[in-house]
């Protein structure tokens, strides 16, 4: 940082207020920077004192300026504003400048609201949106292949580009934001016309410009964030811009055995044009980038040019990103939230986001927390071979085998997320895989500790559909060994190893191994485990096609959980039961219409915190959030099951498909399958079609167990006895694998639903169906 821009942001930080911690903290920064040069700039200090001075009597009279337009003296305004600029300091008066222009884009904004004729006229996006990936966009540029070359397109947005002009919030059009454009070498994009801009263009227009990027699937990846992120400290256009092309140089897949040629091309902005030259930023950024890592990087050959506007024939794209996401019109914005960019590929300021900490913790080359650690091997087990995080936790690994006391710290790490519930399944199983790849020699784990990394390895398995026998075995001999030393524990094991018997069809394997801890004090496996025994013995009745006795068994465990302490575990352990006695429900002859219409209404509005099932169905409709997809299939299960039932609700649900969303992990395959389903009850066969492809596709990925290719083979079957036109169809050489893979499914169930005559009853459909996917399976 140059003395003047040090000397400028002290002035820029009290005139936004010292009063704030953050920037009080800032100033100490500057103060400590301007102390350390002190020696060669003995002057430094005392004019960084005087800036932060009249900054803070640039605070005062900004004060006296805000109040003066509250009162309605807006004429007087423009004469005070004048004497004051006459008698203080050009900085002052720049700043008071910004204030008043805030004022009246704010005033503005206010009319717009108070008359909405003056509003634009179009306020929708006609763009589809778009569905994440295992909770990825599908432009994400950490996910795209490799490639030995890469054209990257910069644009902007906004007039304010100082990191430190905190005041302006996200929705603010003047915040800076900077865009990257990543393109794959030999990517084709349709043409643009020429002197194309995109806040001169249609809406509907732009629309296709912006689906034409989102289309190109492993093709174009997007990046991009504010001025006034965290991570993106700088005073200038042009730091952004650095700070930019090192954020993309990090996420860029690259394959270090070959040579990898990366072309930056920046559009032209105030005081940079064609002529300047980047090559010296270019061997600046080589140098750093192959000191974090030589392997990745030693290959890399960067070149930087700034470009006109028409410079590149793709420039236009870029500039519709930008536009899309700085705009303030609701076009703009809806196409925005339709894209699901933001937060994905356009970052938040205000979230944590811990891969790009990550990424720059990198630098420091030093010790590596075990927090950061856990992190890192959740985001690079999401790189293509050779990303950065890879190489380095390769590197960390090396280390670690020879300082055992960093491996058992990242092991102590895994145990606190397992002991606080703390983790998502993939995640944990990253961090298990690491561990297990780097164990130092002559490492021998406690028999609590080896039970407790075992079942976690199996809820992993368990997690894609696998079954493994050997490891089952295994947990069952520590668990019968230590049952005097840690009976919670291991009545906790015996209740995971029955879902994984489950999983593998045998619903009555694990019963011999619950039933005996009814007769013990509940001290002994504790009143938690107790009700999730009762819920367990529920869940294998139901699988038995028992549901009434299903019922009686959740009904016990919902009581025995409103007996413990904590509300919230309460409702943690009740809701997975609740889900389970509503299912139980569905399938019983016995429960009234209006009883399961009243319980599902009841819980749904719950779970959505929405007054009234109709506004409960419209959210779940176009809900993606993780934490809603088992109430999302619920809903979709009792649609099916019970279609004369909930025949508004079909309607609702059905009117928001436009802004239906999807991902590949469970249930979403069943509920793109009960999508289908519906759509096919409703005559949208060819939409109905592609919904049900999607479902066979997720649970068919050679990566899933057998348990989901079992559910892959049943919609195969399923759609060719409704008739729907998939890809994929139903096979004698499926069914024969599956028979030897998994000997307890029921195969003769799936035999039947495939021989069932096409005029069949959406009943019998619905009954054979459920003898092939038995209670939540389906």
């Amino acid at each position: 940082m140059k003395n003047n821009e040090l000397i400028h942001k002290g002035f820029l930080y009290s005139a936004l207020g010292v009063d704030k911690p953050e920037h009080h903290a800032l100033i100490t920064r500057l103060e400590e920077e301007a102390l350390q040069r002190s020696a060669q700039y003995p002057k430094l200090l005392s004019k960084l004192g005087e800036a932060c001075r009249r900054g803070r009597h640039a605070h005062t009279l900004a004060q006296h300026l805000e109040k003066k337009i509250k009162q309605g003296q807006e004429s007087e305004v423009q004469e005070w504003l004048k004497k004051i600029k006459d008698s203080n300091h050009a900085w002052i008066g720049q700043h008071l400048d910004k204030k008043l222009e805030k004022a009246e884009r704010h005033k503005q904004s206010l009319q717009q609201h108070r008359h909405p004729k003056t509003r634009s006229v179009v306020t929708t996006s006609t763009l589809k949106p778009v569905a994440l990936q295992a909770g990825q966009h599908p432009n994400s540029v950490r996910h795209l292949p490799p490639s030995q070359q890469w054209q990257i397109l910069i644009d902007e947005t906004g007039s304010e580009f100082s990191s430190i002009e905190s005041e302006l919030t996200t929705n603010d059009s003047t915040l800076g934001r900077v865009v990257a454009l990543v393109l794959r070498h030999g990517t084709q994009l349709k043409p643009l016309p020429k002197n194309f801009h995109a806040k001169d263009s249609p809406p509907k227009y732009v629309d296709q410009v912006l689906e034409e990027l989102l289309n190109k699937h492993k093709q174009v990846g997007i990046f991009g964030f504010t001025v006034n992120d965290p991570l993106a400290f700088g005073g200038y256009w042009i730091s952004h811009i650095q700070r930019l092309i090192r954020w993309v140089l990090y996420l860029l897949p690259i394959e270090p055995k070959h040579p990898t040629k990366v072309q930056f091309f920046i559009e032209q902005n105030a005081g940079f044009d064609p002529s300047t030259d980047l090559n010296p930023l270019a061997d600046l950024l080589q140098d750093e980038l192959r000191a974090i890592d030589a392997k990745r990087f030693g290959n890399l050959f960067l070149s930087i040019e700034i470009i006109e506007k028409t410079g590149h024939p793709y420039n236009g794209y870029v500039d519709t990103i930008a536009f899309t996401w700085g705009s303030p019109k609701p076009a703009p914005k809806d196409r925005l939230k339709k894209s699901a960019l933001l937060g994905h590929c356009l970052l938040h300021p205000n979230s944590d986001y811990s891969l790009e900490r990550l990424y720059l913790a990198l630098n420091a080359q030093g010790q590596l927390a075990p927090s950061d650690w856990y992190e890192l091997c959740v985001e690079a087990a999401q790189e293509t071979e050779g990303g950065l995080l890879r190489n380095f936790l390769t590197r960390w690994g090396e280390k670690v085998t020879k300082e055992t006391g960093l491996w058992y710290s990242c092991l102590q790490e895994v145990r606190q997320h397992l002991q606080s519930k703390r983790y998502r399944l993939p995640e944990l199983g990253a961090a298990l895989e690491w561990l297990n790849a780097w164990t130092p020699a002559g490492v021998k784990l406690s028999k609590p500790l080896q039970l407790q990394m075992e079942t976690a390895r199996l809820a992993v398995e368990n997690h894609h559909g696998g079954v493994n026998p050997k490891r089952i075995i295994v947990c069952l001999k520590l668990a019968d060994e230590l049952i005097d030393e840690c009976a919670a524990e291991v009545c906790e094991v015996y209740l995971r190893l029955t879902v994984m018997a489950t999983n593998h069809f045998e619903f009555s394997l694990m019963r011999s191994y619950l039933e005996p801890w009814f007769a013990e004090p509940i001290a002994v496996p504790g009143l938690a485990n107790l009700g999730k025994l009762y819920s367990t013995l529920g869940q294998l009745d139901a699988f038995e096609h028992r549901p009434d006795a299903a019922l009686q068994q959740f009904d016990k465990a919902l009581q025995i959980f409103s007996r413990l302490s904590d509300a919230q575990q309460i409702q943690r352990e009740s809701l997975q039961t609740q889900t389970y006695h509503l299912i139980a429900q569905m399938d019983s002859e016995q429960v009234a219409d209006t009883t399961l219409r009243a319980a599902l209404t009841d819980y749904l509005t719950t779970v959505t915190h929405k007054p009234s099932m109709e506004q409960a169905v419209r959210s779940l409709a176009c809900s993606g959030e993780p934490s809603r997809r088992f109430a999302h299939h619920l809903l979709l299960r009792a649609f099916i099951a019970h279609p004369d039932l909930f025949t508004e609700e079909h309607h609702h649900y059905l009117a928001r498909s436009a802004a239906w969303q999807t991902d590949t992990y469970h249930p979403w395959p069943l509920i793109d399958a009960y999508r289908a389903w519906l759509l096919c009850l409703t005559g949208h066969s060819e939409q109905a079609a592609s919904y049900l492809q999607h479902a066979i596709d997720c649970c068919a990925h050679p990566n899933n167990g057998v348990t989901l290719h079992w559910m892959a083979e049943v919609l195969r079957t399923l759609a060719y006895s409704l008739d729907l036109a998939v890809d994929s169809q139903p096979s004698e050489e499926a069914r024969q694998a599956l028979s030897q893979r998994l000997l307890p499914a029921p195969h003769e169930a799936l035999s039947a639903l495939l021989s069932m005559p096409k005029s069949s009853s959406h009943k019998q459909r619905w009954i054979a169906f459920g003898h092939c996917l038995p209670f939540n399976f389906r």
